[in-house]
């Protein structure tokens, strides 16, 4: 498994209050659809809510709830699944032969870290303001990792960024 995550510099990744990404890097949106693109996506409940098109195209869509009455009120479609976590695993082995990609929100990377071999972090020069943040900070992923890390961009919405690549040490 793989993670995905774009962090502010003081950690923060979203906010429950707006429910909506805090930045406009279009580059990034670009090299997360071509990692995901084809593959799967797993989500919390909240950051499905916060997708301003519905579930991500090209992608098999895993939404995780604790709440059952959310999972049976969702009508589920091609490529878009609710389940709660206990279910995950027998989903999952219908799809071995994808990647599989965990997108948030805070409690999903928590709850999946230790799954992961790989973490796509985007490092989002802003001391952002919101309630959610990641809940890993940079050091510790780090020295449980191999890293490799890309230079500073400036995103073309004036937003400085730079990719990090963590590989998990076995």
């Amino acid at each position: 498994m793989e993670m995905i995550v774009a962090v502010s510099q003081n950690g923060v990744i979203g906010d429950t209050d707006s429910n909506q990404l805090l930045w406009n890097i279009p580059e990034d949106l670009s090299t997360f659809y071509k990692l995901t693109k084809n593959n799967v996506v797993v989500m919390g409940h909240n950051t499905y809510k916060s997708l301003p098109n519905g579930k991500l195209k090209n992608r098999i869509n895993i939404v995780l709830s604790r709440n059952s009455a959310n999972i049976k009120a969702q009508e589920e479609e091609e490529d878009l699944f609710f389940i709660e976590f206990s279910h995950i695993w027998e989903l999952l082995n219908h799809y071995v032969d994808k990647k599989i990609f965990i997108i948030g929100g805070s409690s999903i990377y928590r709850l999946f870290f230790p799954f992961c071999s790989v973490i796509h972090y985007t490092l989002v020069d802003l001391e952002s303001v919101g309630n959610v943040t990641f809940p890993f900070s940079r050091e510790y992923i780090k020295n449980k990792s191999d890293v490799s890390e890309g230079e500073w961009k400036i995103s073309i919405s004036g937003i400085q960024y730079k990719y990090i690549t963590y590989r998990i040490k076995s």
